[in-house]
């Protein structure tokens, strides 16, 4: 499960040092695979007394006392992704299972590299999803007086022109 998404600069929740590791709080929207993960790949703010703000990369049991899976995702199309949200409440992170540590509000180079991987399938998708409500939307009004309408031309050479772009920026993406 991994909220990176929503995470990536300023991560929503907090690490407090305790003995042998982090007790974590907050609430992380977007959690994909949330209702099936065994864990969670997630980042909290700790005000180190040495370094200042920084984030902490973590793994997380998602059986872990303290966890819960939210159930607000019912995005259309998107339902699949079992997106939820999960709220994190006093739950102990050992040491061991912090995975990184970067300055607040910067990307580091492997998350870099995670993001040009992750982010054109992902991209991908809501192009599809779009591109499907674009279809359905001309189906609706194909062989209607409304078709002849100048507003709904405009509309669908609106959406056609913007697909398109989205379409060329994903190719791009994928070109690189």
């Amino acid at each position: 499960v991994s909220t990176g998404g929503g995470d990536l600069t300023d991560p929503r929740g907090t690490a407090t040092r305790v003995d042998g590791g982090f007790l974590v709080n907050g609430r992380k929207p977007f959690a994909s695979q949330a209702p099936v993960g065994a864990a969670l790949s997630t980042m909290f703010t700790y005000d180190d007394p040495e370094d200042g703000r920084i984030v902490l990369n973590m793994a997380i049991p998602t059986a872990s006392e303290g966890v819960t899976v939210l159930d607000t995702w019912d995005a259309l199309g998107m339902r699949g992704t079992g997106s939820h949200d999960i709220e994190l409440h006093d739950v102990f992170v050992a040491d061991q299972q912090v995975l990184a540590r970067r300055p607040h509000g910067r990307i580091d180079g492997p998350l870099q590299v995670i993001l040009s991987i992750a982010m054109p399938p992902i991209a991908a998708v809501y192009l599809g999803v779009a591109e499907a409500a674009r279809d359905r939307a001309v189906g609706l009004v194909t062989g209607t007086p409304r078709a002849e309408e100048t507003l709904r031309q405009r509309q669908i050479g609106l959406m056609d022109t913007r697909l398109r772009v989205a379409a060329w920026a994903l190719d791009g993406a994928l070109a690189t």
